[in-house]
């Protein structure tokens, strides 16, 4: 440990001067001094349109990143005066600029800044539109536009390098122009697909191959879209239309990643879900939400990777049967021999406001294993549902949490319901009340 304090503090030396945060609240006498020439990373607060900006800001000629915070809005057009002078200059941030003093413009010298890797506008909600001269900084690897939530439109055509694109929460923002020609582009972290013509559409996105990571998809129009095998990690579709056909047709149309590891769906109103679904072997969380219009599961026991599954508000579904399990008619036959195990790597397991839900069947086969990892299983506002299947107890369950579904309660209640002797060897139940129970204690629940 002495020899990591040592040589944190040595580097500390040797970059002391190369950092410098200038606050224009205080007196001059009060700040910090440092030689201009040596400074490579500068923080301006509470920077004004008097401060001189434009008469100090280019003696600082190695200056690499530079931050303005709590600044006046009318300090950004000497702050952009003064940076294009900045030859060095790689990364620009000014984000969260609030209240009175939120930006609602950007100057169109900040095409002069060719030489910029990085800059963040985020949280400036007042921000309508981004200056044409922003496609003349061909160099910019990442763009920060979060929480812009007035923004309309970003035009990317000529931003030829760019890697990483920020624009969650701008709820405005339907058209990223030239999105479909950054092929070399890695993150983005926000899509958004409206009605009419006038903004993006799903096949934007279709040779964007390069993509990593996690991606919300908000789905409000224009179904049409060719496979797309984006190479994400995470992928959250809001399906948006309100329409049964398309909401269809874009499901039919998607394709992921095969990698892809983690699925969010909501609001889907298409009915049975595609088949890609069942065939997603790298998928490891699965959540369906919202989902109207859908009578039955989609068979993902045959999933192999699957370990988190959580389902909720599905309100057609009134019973789930052993297609849910991934289980084919034929393998439930006593003649059959082949050896099937349905749910692999499940370990948790979820079933939420589930309000026309009664009948959760299995199937008794000694061919069939059914969740061999399942250590943690939640039952929550299932109202109608009538009994727990009995493969569950052949599962090596360590929690299992029944909340407000009256007529489980009723059946699993300690001492007094008709099925406790089932679930009483689990480690750990709560039902209803918060009760919770460890082994050697038992109470009324």
């Amino acid at each position: 440990m002495q020899n990591y304090d040592i040589v944190h503090d040595f580097l500390q030396y040797l970059t002391k001067n190369e950092c410098l945060i200038l606050d224009f609240e205080l007196d001059a006498s009060e700040r910090r001094d440092v030689a201009k020439d040596k400074v490579h990373h500068l923080t301006l607060v509470h920077a004004t349109e008097g401060d001189s900006l434009k008469s100090f800001l280019p003696n600082y000629k190695k200056l690499r990143t530079l931050i303005a915070i709590e600044s006046s809005k009318n300090s950004i057009g000497p702050i952009f005066e003064s940076v294009v002078q900045l030859k060095c200059l790689r990364t620009l941030n000014l984000s969260d600029w609030r209240g009175e003093d939120c930006l609602k413009e950007i100057p169109e010298t900040i095409g002069g800044l060719i030489h910029l890797r990085y800059l963040d506008l985020s949280g400036n909600e007042g921000l309508e539109e981004l200056p044409s001269a922003l496609g003349s900084l061909y160099n910019l690897q990442t763009l920060r536009l979060v929480g812009c939530s007035s923004l309309k439109k970003v035009d990317v055509r000529g931003l030829i390098n760019l890697r990483h694109l920020y624009v969650e929460r701008c709820p405005c923002l339907n058209l990223i122009k030239g999105i479909e020609k950054l092929t070399d582009l890695q993150r983005l972290d926000w899509f958004r697909v409206p009605d009419g013509d006038e903004g993006n559409k799903l096949e934007d996105l279709k040779d964007l191959n390069q993509l990593q990571g996690s991606l919300d998809i908000y789905i409000r129009g224009n179904p049409n879209m060719a496979a797309n095998k984006v190479h994400l990690l995470q992928l959250h579709l809001y399906f948006l239309t309100g329409d049964e056909v398309k909401d269809r047709e874009i499901m039919n149309g998607l394709e992921p990643h095969p990698s892809l590891e983690s699925l969010f769906i909501s609001s889907y109103r298409g009915g049975a879900f595609s088949h890609w679904l069942s065939s997603s072997n790298s998928l490891r969380v699965l959540t369906l939400s919202n989902c109207f219009n859908c009578g039955f599961l989609p068979p993902l026991g045959k999933l192999a990777s699957l370990e988190s599954l959580d389902i909720a508000m599905l309100p057609g579904v009134s019973k789930v049967g052993i297609e849910f399990l991934g289980i084919d008619d034929g393998q439930t036959s006593s003649s059959s021999s082949s050896i099937f195990i349905s749910f692999p790597k499940l370990k948790q397991l979820t079933f939420r406001c589930m309000l026309s839900w009664k009948e959760w069947v299995g199937v008794e086969n000694n061919n069939i294993t059914i969740m061999p990892c399942l250590s943690q299983l939640t039952i929550e506002d299932c109202w109608k549902l009538k009994a727990l299947p009995d493969f569950l107890w052949k599962t090596p369950l360590q929690k299992l949490h029944i909340l407000r579904s009256p007529i489980l309660r009723d059946l699993y209640r300690q001492g007094l319901g008709e099925e406790w002797a089932k679930i009483s060897h689990i480690p750990t139940i709560k039902i209803e009340d918060g009760s919770d129970f460890q082994p050697g204690r038992r109470g009324l629940f």
